[in-house]
């Protein structure tokens, strides 16, 4: 497996688990060197998983 498809909500969401969520699911992508494949844009959650701060 090369890449991962993800697709999560536009936004935050309520609960700040879900921001750290993404991060997390975000870091761990990179950490086993595999590519993210999503189309939800650059706002939200997605955001959170796709940006690499």
């Amino acid at each position: 497996m090369k890449s991962v498809c993800v697709f999560c909500g536009s936004s935050l969401g309520l609960r700040p688990a879900y921001k750290l969520a993404a991060h997390q699911l975000g870091e761990a992508l990179v950490q086993q060197g595999l590519t993210l494949v999503y189309g939800g844009g650059n706002v939200g959650l997605m955001r959170v998983t796709a940006d690499d701060e």
